[in-house]
């Protein structure tokens, strides 16, 4: 269990406290070095990205090169800052503190000792730490955007699947957004394509495919978030459902979910008779 908490605690420190992270910097002969970076708190970073610059030193920056004010920035802190009061308020019964930094280790020392104590069920932890790992990678995001990677079963040669083309938006009977089915425009049949890939099965909702309600877009479910510039890529990689919202944060259980899909392709591409003799 001592494992587990750790996610959330992993996710507190990087909202609440500074941090120092490795860089590799290169000079002007093309000689790289590992240098030591220090970062302000995330939520922090985020306080200051409202009103322009980022860190401690953004007052120093120039007039013309600082945005005046995010909208976005606002309405992200506000909703965490909110939530984070609300956390605090109904579990301890006393005023927050000045920052959501501070009320947010408040709230985890009482939420560890109530966790800790039995009074805290397994999915409502898991929901925090999904909740929290979110707010980290959405900041992040805004100041540093991952680069994103379908997660897919690869299809081994010469086997391939058919699947149809997708084309303009549509309502459906219920007034939802779907996208049309293309067809040919001699036959009036589906036009389809060869694909070598399948996408994976989230192994919590097992969905493979997303469904936009907004857009009526279909997308992979699974996607990986990372970041060229990482010293440890999947260390430092997120993989996410984009069907149920599940998370696998960090090299553990990036690296496990990995494994998973592994699996998922070894079935796939088993032929059927071998399947047949195994479970003889």
């Amino acid at each position: 269990m001592t494992k587990a908490l750790n996610y959330l605690l992993d996710a507190v420190d990087k909202l609440s406290q500074p941090r120092t992270t490795a860089a590799i910097q290169a000079n002007d002969a093309g000689i790289t070095c590992t240098s030591s970076v220090e970062h302000e708190p995330l939520l922090a970073q985020l306080r200051a990205a409202i009103v322009g610059g980022i860190g401690s030193h953004a007052g120093s920056s120039p007039g013309n090169e600082r945005i005046p004010f995010d909208a976005g920035a606002l309405e992200l802190y506000d909703r965490i800052e909110a939530e984070i009061s609300e956390w605090f308020t109904i579990r301890l019964e006393q005023p927050v503190y000045l920052t959501p930094e501070q009320t947010l280790r408040q709230w985890y020392i009482a939420y560890h000792s109530d966790r800790t104590a039995g009074n805290v069920t397994d999915e409502a932890y898991q929901e925090k730490v999904r909740t929290l790992e979110g707010w980290a990678r959405s900041i992040v995001a805004k100041f540093d955007p991952p680069r994103t990677l379908e997660l897919t079963i690869a299809l081994r040669e010469p086997d391939t699947t058919v699947v149809r083309k997708y084309g303009e938006v549509v309502k459906d009977d219920a007034g939802n957004p779907v996208r049309k089915v293309k067809l040919d425009p001699i036959t009036k049949k589906p036009l389809t394509r060869i694909a070598r890939h399948l996408p994976a099965a989230c192994p919590e909702c097992e969905a493979t495919i997303a469904h936009n309600p907004k857009t009526g877009d279909q997308t992979f479910a699974l996607i990986l978030e990372y970041h060229d510039d990482a010293l440890d890529t999947v260390a430092d990689a997120a993989a996410i459902c984009r069907s149920c919202e599940a998370t696998w944060v960090g090299g553990v259980r990036v690296r496990a979910l990995a494994l998973h899909i592994e699996g998922q392709e070894t079935l796939l591409n088993t032929p059927k008779e071998a399947l047949d003799m195994a479970l003889i």
